[in-house]
């Protein structure tokens, strides 16, 4: 088993460190629990700071009465679960389309109809374009790749977008939408297409479905809550009770005190932010922090940038894991097969974390080597001859 932590550091910027490999006799939670609450103690670690946990969402890891997730969240509520958005997305692909494989796929014009509207408006922040690719690259088979390939591509035309912004009004708004344009086709004498050949809404309702299958109604609402601190368009989604429920979500993060100073607060911050130009054409919520550090709004407004922090450590991938996971083959090669497991954790932190060991001086791990127990001499300094 793999651990990697998430945090934001002192300037607002979020890292993921690879810690290490833990091994286990086998891969019930009691026994990955144990193995987590083991490490813990080992590195001086304490469950009561975790505020979030992430897994490739197999049964042990999510399970609602006895898997890892619940086992975690019964010593800390507020260490919330998701499940890795890639493994959602391909589920949900995977799922949509072998249901639809038959039926829609007989032609290139069926399939490039199926593509074009099977995503909804989530598309245009880019991120489920990118996961696609990924999934191109690294799906489980051959049909997956194409599919989610194809997928990918066809979000790079005017058309995809504009139907993706239109299918919005699916949910709230739609009828008023169609009878609008009916009435005025009929007025015009304009003929009205059949919509359920042009549109299939099975393969929405399907898409809709598996959607809110994989993501349960805590993480949704969790999810919501965290979408308020958006800076993009002069932090249009912004929602100050939403927020606060947010908070209230992280009681152990909050005092009753703190929720009453923080719905002062966010009063402030926004109408800080929408006027400070230093925070106009912010991307992401990551963007948001650094700024906030550097302005030094971190003081400022410190339980809004609690909020900010708390937002950043969700795990919502778990890509660095699956890197580290691939790195073992270069680490344990036929010529070094035997590896113990200090060793092998040892070799793959130094291999996967290169940047922080690349600012370690020679001289240091030397030092610390000799310095490790007797030796037959002292080793000589780094450049110098003995």
């Amino acid at each position: 088993m793999a651990v990697v932590l998430r945090y934001v550091d002192d300037v607002g910027e979020v890292i993921e460190r690879f810690v290490g490999v833990v091994h286990v006799t086998d891969t019930c939670a009691s026994s990955l629990k144990s193995a987590i609450d083991n490490f813990f103690a080992k590195n001086n670690l304490t469950m009561s700071k975790v505020r979030g946990q992430g897994y490739d969402g197999a049964s042990n890891m999510r399970g609602e009465l006895n898997g890892l997730k619940q086992k975690i969240l019964a010593e800390k509520k507020c260490a919330f679960y998701i499940h890795c958005f890639a493994h959602q997305l391909q589920l949900v692909v995977v799922a949509t389309s072998s249901e639809y494989a038959s039926e829609r796929f007989d032609s290139q014009k069926q399939h490039d109809d199926f593509v074009k509207r099977i995503e909804t408006g989530e598309v245009c922040t880019g991120k489920v374009r990118e996961v696609l690719i990924a999934l191109s690259r690294e799906g489980t088979d051959a049909k997956t790749r194409g599919i989610t390939l194809g997928m990918a591509e066809k979000m790079e035309n005017f058309e995809f977008v504009f139907i993706a912004h239109l299918m919005k009004y699916r949910d709230d708004g739609w009828e008023e939408l169609m009878n609008e344009v009916t009435t005025f086709c009929s007025k015009n004498e304009i003929n009205m297409p059949n919509m359920e050949d042009l549109i299939p809404g099975r393969v929405f309702d399907l898409l809709l479905n598996e959607m809110n299958e994989r993501f349960t109604k805590a993480n949704s609402e969790l999810l919501t809550c965290i979408a308020c601190l958006d800076p993009r368009d002069s932090f249009q989604t912004f929602d100050r009770e939403k927020l606060l429920r947010l908070a209230e979500l992280y009681l152990d993060d909050f005092s009753g005190f703190e929720l009453g100073q923080l719905r002062i607060q966010l009063d402030r911050y926004i109408s800080n932010m929408k006027s400070n130009e230093v925070f106009f054409g912010l991307h992401d919520i990551g963007e948001l922090a650094k700024k906030m550090v550097q302005m030094k709004y971190h003081i400022t407004y410190d339980l809004v940038y609690r909020l900010v922090e708390l937002a950043l450590v969700l795990p919502v991938a778990t890509a660095i894991v699956e890197r580290s996971f691939s790195a073992i083959k270069f680490i344990k090669t036929n010529l070094r097969n035997k590896m113990g497991d200090n060793f092998l954790t040892d070799a793959l932190v130094c291999y996967v974390e290169k940047d922080i060991f690349a600012n370690v001086e020679n001289e240091a791990i030397l030092q610390r080597f000799q310095a490790m127990g007797p030796r037959r001499c002292q080793l000589p300094a780094i450049g110098k001859k003995k």
